[in-house]
């Protein structure tokens, strides 16, 4: 597979997969992709950070809070995400993390690292809002 150059600074648009069908006004969020480079850096970081802990519930607080960090990074905003009542829109990106369930948010994780390593199909679910178009032709 070859890999394609996606400019850092671009702001792209996701939509989560059950979000595809069926959906009038579907969540999105906008986000910058995560260089190759970048991700790497991030795993060291969350290696260091465990150090000698041994304790599993421990563990997956740092990993957690080494994600969040990430995803505040990258994610710009939050489109067609509403509260708990189904009435009130949330667009603060901190608090959308904080209230998304965990299937979601490892689906939104994965979305933001390097597009220039997926292929042509996961490409299509990406829009680029900031001039470039990141979809294939």
């Amino acid at each position: 597979m070859a890999l394609i150059r996606i400019d850092p600074d671009a702001i792209n648009e996701y939509v989560p997969i059950a979000e595809r069908k069926n959906t009038k006004d579907p969540l999105y969020i906008k986000c910058k992709f995560v260089p190759h480079r970048m991700a790497v850096e991030f795993n060291r970081i969350i290696i260091r950070a465990f150090g000698d802990e041994r304790d599993r519930q421990r563990r997956e607080e740092i990993e957690d809070t080494c994600n969040r960090d990430q995803f505040l990074k990258q994610v710009t905003g939050v489109v067609n995400f509403l509260d708990t009542d189904g009435k009130t829109p949330i667009t603060d990106v901190g608090i959308f993390y904080d209230s998304v369930d965990g299937i979601l948010m490892n689906e939104l994780l994965s979305a933001i690292l390097d597009q220039g390593t997926l292929t042509a199909g996961q490409r299509k679910n990406f829009t680029a809002v900031s001039g470039t178009d990141t979809r294939p032709e």
